[in-house]
């Protein structure tokens, strides 16, 4: 009886992801993928058959224009089987599926890239539900320090973890947990901070550790993640601090006018800097700060040239369509002021434009490349300088060169957080599912380091972890002596 009901349930999910394949094949064909009401309700329930089609067709728009498609797919992703295990498990059987849990299963099954420009969301009832792949990945640290020894990592005794003190961790059970590189206090010596990088703002994680007799013990561990407000944002109205030394200590908050008294001392610094060896830039907050800016304050020193962050767009008649859709829904938002949609009219010329000369291409894809490419003073000295680079996740422009930049030097380091999302940009493509009008955001760029391999959607993450912000000793001790 048993082996019946798997042969039926085998043959009508093949039965139904045929006339799927069938319909949405003529759909993806005579469709346009602008929405025709992105405001729609969903329905509050879909059939087997139109969660197949919808299923289909976010696979489809996924593969024209998700910037991380081909990337992933060269390195072991299967979309194909991706996707068809989600169809088979939500249409077990007949009954009909909550719009809802469709919405959630197709994040979820996006989860593994911890792209947070992977959103859904859905209006129902005058509610808008939302959820997304993730929110930006940070790190949360216990206050469990380790050391390196032997291939195996010892607990440092603390006033703290005294009751585990110079036990040996054997084992986490989240599979998510991370041994974060901290900076060491003497040469030669790998230090950890135990943690791990996530979007759910855990608050404990259990690890077994093994003391000097070789008994296991589970162990409870509190997670923070430590970040001052004055960190989060540069709203100040300083473009920067330093703190004179032998090591000079920047804190670069945002741009300045060029014309103002402290922008032309900002920019003096350099003379201070070249006498130096080495120097910290911090950029913690700075989401505003433009390449430019920076290139010009840096120009003096070297008369080198770097060419590093890339950021690597995907036009295709797909993702222009996604583009419009998004400026469409964002004009039709009450809160949406009126000088925003006369600059979202304007801008929309601009992509109809584009849209029509890719339509008139054999090809119909394009790759559009912006690069940071910095050209230092041919009159300037040769770079021999350390420079240690300080940022968070609230990183714009200026501040993911200067990250990128510490990552591509010899001899430099990027210290603090992961760096966040790159480009942050609102015009994501927006696209909204056939049935369940469900809205779907799938971003066309791609951020690439300098070698032109694409860096993680959590940023670029740091040489060494910093799990207290305000200590400037790591910073300075790193500074100082350079690789431990």
């Amino acid at each position: 009886m048993l082996a019946k009901i798997r042969r039926f349930a085998f043959f009508f999910l093949i039965a139904i992801l045929f006339n799927s394949t069938f319909t949405n094949l003529v759909f993806s064909q005579t469709q346009t993928r602008l929405a025709k009401d992105l405001l729609a309700d969903s329905p509050p329930f879909l059939s087997p058959s139109q969660v197949l089609e919808d299923i289909s067709y976010y696979e489809e728009i996924l593969k024209e224009s998700y910037a991380r498609y081909v990337y992933l797919a060269e390195n072991g992703v299967d979309w194909e089987n991706l996707f068809f295990k989600l169809k088979a498990a939500l249409t077990t059987s007949n009954k009909q599926i909550l719009t809802q849990n469709l919405m959630n299963d197709l994040i979820k099954t996006m989860q593994f890239t911890k792209d947070p420009t992977l959103q859904a969301e859905l209006s129902l009832h005058n509610r808008i539900y939302k959820t997304s792949n993730n929110e930006a990945f940070i790190p949360f640290f216990t206050t469990v320090r380790l050391a390196k020894q032997n291939q195996q990592f010892r607990i440092l005794p603390d006033s703290v973890n005294a009751p585990i003190a110079n036990q040996w961790l054997r084992h986490c059970d989240d599979a998510a947990f991370r041994l974060f590189p901290a900076v060491p206090e003497r040469l030669g010596e790998e230090r950890y901070v135990l943690g791990m990088l996530s979007n759910s703002f855990p608050s404990q994680m259990s690890c077994i550790v093994e003391d000097g007799l070789e008994q296991l013990n589970h162990q409870t561990l509190d997670l923070k993640h430590y970040e001052s407000i004055e960190y989060e944002k540069s709203d100040s109205a300083a473009v920067f601090t330093w703190t004179p030394g032998q090591i000079p200590y920047i804190r670069w908050m945002r741009d300045g006018d060029l014309e103002d008294r402290e922008t032309r001392r900002f920019m003096s610094l350099t003379r201070e800097v070249r006498k130096r060896k080495a120097f910290i830039l911090d950029v913690r907050g700075n989401l505003t700060g433009s390449f430019g800016f920076i290139a010009r304050w840096l120009h003096p020193l070297t008369n080198a040239s770097w060419n590093n962050a890339v950021i690597q767009e995907k036009q295709t008649i797909t993702a222009l369509h996604g583009i419009l859709n998004r400026m469409e829904y964002l004009r039709s938002l009450p809160e949406t002021l009126h000088a925003t949609r006369l600059s979202l009219q304007k801008d929309k010329q601009g992509i109809m434009a584009l849209l029509q000369y890719i339509e008139s291409r054999v090809s119909k894809t394009r790759l559009i490349e912006t690069k940071f490419n910095f050209s230092g003073d041919k009159e300037g000295p040769n770079w021999n300088k350390r420079i240690v680079v300080v940022a968070n996740r609230h990183c714009g422009d200026g501040c993911q060169f200067l990250a990128a930049l510490a990552k591509q030097l010899e001899d430099s380091y990027l210290v603090g957080e992961n760096t966040g999302i790159f480009p942050k940009n609102r015009l994501i493509p927006l696209f909204q599912l056939p049935h369940s009008k469900i809205r779907v955001s799938i971003s066309h760029r791609l951020h690439l380091n300098h070698e032109g391999v694409p860096v993680s959607s959590s940023g670029y993450e740091p040489d060494f972890w910093l799990d207290h912000p305000s200590s400037l000793s790591d910073i300075y001790r790193l500074a100082r002596s350079g690789q431990p």
